[in-house]
């Protein structure tokens, strides 16, 4: 929101997503327009379904509505590919540690949701992956394997990457109202690099309904 960037969060590329009507990755929402921390904490990349890089956000926040260092070079596409939709996006932000590229490309069909990110910067040493989770889901692992679970639909959680990463679970609050929270958790995906360029897939894909 370039004409008015203190109401934006840092959620360039972050997505929601619903299965049959009902959410599984959700945007937090907000509690309160103040400078508290839990308020801001809710405007951080890290409180949506993004990407940030070495603990810092898209631009930097500065107070609930002052943020400075935009990104730029913002770019969308999308196309058809047989029975998937493909969505392509990339920025330029990340500005205060000295600049990250973030790209990201999203397919989706029936049965499986695709999510690829890329990210260069000659400055990277952690990058965190986000992914707010419904309060009608629950995540859980299974003989190392790692499941979305939503009413009567289950999904495979996949990651792929060449980098070294770990995956938690933490506790999170949503709002989907002013000042009304819900119990929910949070996806959080480590990965701690020396490379200029970080690639990661992440596949949410259909097993069971």
């Amino acid at each position: 929101m370039k004409q008015n960037p203190g109401h934006g969060h840092s959620d360039i590329l972050s997505i929601n997503f619903s299965y049959n009507g009902i959410p599984i990755f959700v945007d937090p929402g907000t509690k309160r327009y103040s400078n508290l921390l839990a308020n801001l904490e809710l405007k951080r990349a890290s409180s949506h379904n993004t990407v940030s890089v070495n603990g810092e956000d898209q631009s930097k926040l500065w107070g609930f509505f002052r943020w400075a260092f935009l990104p730029e070079k913002t770019k969308y596409n999308y196309r058809n590919d047989e029975n998937s939709v493909i969505l392509e996006a990339s920025f330029k932000g990340f500005k205060n540690i000295g600049g990250a590229i973030h790209s990201r490309s999203i397919e989706i069909n029936d049965l499986e949701l695709i999510i690829l990110d890329n990210i260069k910067s000659d400055n990277l040493s952690t990058i965190e992956q986000s992914f707010i989770l419904s309060e009608f889901v629950t995540f859980e692992e299974i003989n190392k394997k790692h499941y979305l679970i939503c009413g009567n639909s289950k999904f495979e959680f996949l990651i792929d990457s060449i980098e070294p990463f770990k995956i938690e679970i933490v506790d999170f609050k949503i709002y989907t109202s002013y000042d009304n929270p819900l119990n929910s958790k949070k996806i959080r995906i480590l990965y701690n690099t020396k490379s200029k360029h970080i690639l990661s897939k992440i596949k949410i894909k259909l097993i069971n309904e």
